[in-house]
């Protein structure tokens, strides 16, 4: 989790990306990944990736930040850190910037669900629904998993039952919770 002075950091080097000062948003990614956020990885290769302002493209410094992002997480989930695991599951289960594999990515996202991270819950419930990451459509299992993550509060999973089952009470919940679009839908209702 981030702390305040990480959000701030956060905030500065997106705002010198956007405004074309990618030199001072690699300074302060580079500090943030020196400090831990393992987030900052993820950026920095973005920003070699497609270059801008003041850094030029750079394939070779690009891979080298996804692979990095790659193995903290990596080690980390091995660690059994469950938003670890979930994050390198979704990076295999889209195949971004990493070879996309079913099977990791689905036992990746198993492991955090199983042990009761919501995002996870919801992740693996949208699996089962869409038939993702090689597996089939199971609506049961869907249906579990989606009721888990509500179960945790998890908003999106809240309001998607709430879509799912018409259940007014729940799309308010999730709401109240700040997930705009069941605020979107509820402001519609009148």
């Amino acid at each position: 989790m981030t702390n305040i002075k990480e959000n701030e950091l956060l905030d500065k080097a997106e705002e010198a990306y956007e405004k074309g000062k990618s030199g001072l948003a690699v300074k302060i990614y580079t500090r943030l990944y020196e400090q831990g956020y393992e987030s900052a990885c993820q950026e920095l290769g973005f920003i070699f990736k497609y270059g801008g302002g003041d850094i030029e493209k750079d394939e070779t410094k690009s891979q080298y930040w996804y692979q990095e992002y790659l193995r903290l997480l990596s080690e980390k989930s091995l660690r059994g850190n469950l938003t670890a695991s979930l994050k390198l599951g979704l990076l295999y289960l889209h195949g971004d910037n990493v070879k996309k594999d079913n099977k990791k990515a689905t036992k990746l996202i198993r492991k955090a669900a199983e042990n009761h991270l919501p995002e996870a819950e919801f992740q693996l419930a949208c699996m089962f629904l869409h038939g993702w990451g090689g597996n089939k459509v199971d609506i049961p299992l869907y249906q579990k998993w989606l009721d888990l993550a509500v179960q945790s509060e998890h908003l999106e999973a809240m309001y998607t039952k709430a879509l799912d089952c018409g259940d007014l009470s729940l799309m308010e919940k999730a709401a109240r919770g700040g997930f705009w679009p069941a605020q979107s839908y509820i402001d519609k209702l009148g």
